[in-house]
């Protein structure tokens, strides 16, 4: 077909989970196999499967007393709409991780990520927990009005998402509640650039 639009490739949440599985499959999969990776119902596994084969981008061919689908992966519309797709849609980690930690230089002795969005998928718009930690309470009061504006706009732009950073000082860090949320944040979040906190909150 010389046409496909997003509307037929993408038609429903249960297809574009078949194509997710076909793509990244190294290998031609049965049916079954199909619908266990994809967490979809035998039904709603076979009536996507048999859509995309009608779309001439699924091939299907008789394996024993199975059918084994594949990907064609030389289609043009597997080329040019989905492999592009699911090569980039768990990149925004990724690009935040870019941004984030080339904008925030100077004094930063660390900074990270933590929290939700970290581990949310697709869904509403939430929260980018940031959390930084500078030399002195002057490098603070800098990044906060200097650095921080400018960033959670892009923030805001780029993902969707509203910045909460928290800054501290090192010798904030040495309180038990920061050094409390510090340890928790080594043990579940990104960083992004500068010490590892662990070693400055034991330093």
């Amino acid at each position: 077909m010389l046409k496909i639009g997003p509307e037929e490739l993408f038609r429903s949440p249960g297809q574009i989970s078949v194509l997710r599985v076909l793509f990244h499959a190294g290998k031609p999969l049965t049916g079954r196999q199909v619908q266990r990776l994809a967490g979809l119902a035998n039904l709603a596994a076979m009536q996507s499967l048999r859509k995309l084969a009608d779309l001439s981008i699924v091939s299907c061919r008789r394996a024993g007393r199975a059918y084994q689908y594949e990907l064609k992966r030389d289609h043009w519309a597997v080329e040019k709409l989905i492999a592009p797709l699911f090569e980039n849609e768990g990149k925004g980690i990724d690009l935040a991780v870019e941004l984030l930690a080339g904008k925030l230089r100077g004094e930063c002795l660390a900074a990270y990520l933590y929290g939700s969005a970290l581990n949310a998928g697709t869904g509403p718009a939430g929260d980018l927990d940031l959390f930084v930690v500078v030399k002195r309470e002057e490098d603070k009061n800098s990044l906060e009005k200097d650095v921080l504006p400018g960033l959670a706009e892009d923030v805001s732009r780029r993902f969707g998402l509203f910045l909460e950073p928290n800054v501290v000082s090192r010798e904030e860090l040495s309180r038990s509640k920061v050094s409390k949320l510090a340890r928790e944040i080594v043990r579940t979040g990104l960083r992004l650039r500068g010490k590892d906190l662990e070693d400055i909150v034991s330093g």
